[in-house]
């Protein structure tokens, strides 16, 4: 366990930590304008490299403005981690990776053959950038024969993969994702998350993707090789010249949808296509709650709650229902879910 530390180094991989063998755990920490990288190289982890098998744990945390570079690819402007991944109430903002050749995940690379568990954390303006192959503006998941990554109570904002795929998360590992927020992440496809390149179960339940905007298509996700299904989730205000809301690759993906507002309509059961009347869309007061007169108020499908895998209240009981919002409030009131991230209160 760490101590509250902010590290300026610079090393070809972890430019604060580098560990290759035991579980690490890290608390408290703050991790500022760290960098890494070399010439020749392949580069990991501009604040953390973590190549084990072992378990990487960080809770309480902060990386602000690490850096990555690499002559060929960069991974994980912020942390680049194998094994099982543990990040509880944590902060990545203003992250990048950068290569020569190409870039993934401008704040966490997950490697192949790990696992993750993120809960309660923030993703702000961090981005990846490369000129052949860009991928992952916060987050990269990569491919392999675990179990699925599992993300509840997480904000990505601002994030950008430039000219590339994923602005906020690019995957190739079968993911669920609860009380998610994406707004404002840029990339060339699939602004918020692109999902591509294996074969991909993707669970989006309880979730808000609004401003998100893309170059060529996809404005909220960009999908291939993908079966996804959605629940109690908003899609609106998205924006991309092809596939505003969703591209769907038809020879390699599908999806499905219950109970979501979709911009532009979708079929399925319950699902709406109505201005979900979110308390602001202002810039600079941007607040993604609903107003009491929104359609999405009481919209949903309390059964397709997921279940509380990460224990987001602390009582030690995962069997349950998703017991709170993205603000830790209640998630269901007055019996019936409501659509988006957050649950409106009376």
């Amino acid at each position: 366990l760490f101590p509250y530390t902010t590290l300026f180094r610079s090393r070809t991989e972890g430019g604060a930590i580098m560990s290759l063998g035991a579980s690490t755990s890290i608390g408290g920490c703050t991790f500022t304008s760290n960098s890494a990288g070399g010439a020749n190289l392949d580069s990991f982890g501009g604040a953390i490299s973590y190549q084990a098998t072992g378990s990487l744990t960080i809770g309480n945390s902060h990386f602000l403005g690490n850096t990555l570079t690499g002559s060929d690819q960069a991974s994980g402007g912020a942390v680049f981690a194998g094994g099982t991944v543990k990040i509880e109430d944590s902060t990545f903002s203003n992250n990048q990776s950068s290569g020569s050749y190409s870039a993934a995940a401008g704040a966490l690379y997950v490697d192949t053959s790990a696992n993750l568990r993120l809960a309660r954390s923030s993703f702000t303006s961090n981005v990846c950038t490369a000129p052949s192959f860009c991928h992952g503006g916060a987050i990269y998941l990569s491919g392999g024969s675990v179990a699925t990554d599992m993300l509840a109570n997480v904000v990505f904002d601002s994030n950008t993969a430039a000219a590339g795929y994923g602005g906020a998360i690019f995957l190739h590992l079968s993911t669920a994702l609860a009380n998610g927020v994406f707004v404002n992440n840029q990339a060339g496809y699939g602004d918020a998350i692109a999902s591509m390149v294996g074969t991909v179960v993707l669970g989006i339940m309880d979730s808000t993707f609004f401003g998100n905007s893309a170059t060529y298509s996809g404005g909220a996700l960009y999908e291939s090789y993908t079966t996804g299904t959605f629940a109690n989730t908003i899609l609106w205000g998205n924006q991309a010249p092809a596939a505003s809301q969703v591209y769907v690759e038809t020879s390699t993906a599908t999806n499905a949808y219950r109970y979501c507002d979709v911009q532009g309509s979708v079929s399925g059961t319950g699902n709406l296509d109505a201005d979900p009347l979110f308390a602001s869309t202002t810039a600079g007061s941007l607040d993604l709650r609903l107003q009491a007169t929104s359609p999405c108020v009481g919209a949903g499908d309390t059964a397709a709650l997921p279940l509380d895998v990460l224990d987001l209240d602390g009582d030690t009981n995962t069997a349950e229902a998703l017991p709170l919002d993205l603000a830790g409030a209640p998630r269901v009131v007055n019996s019936v879910v409501d659509l988006g991230a957050y649950e409106h209160a009376p």
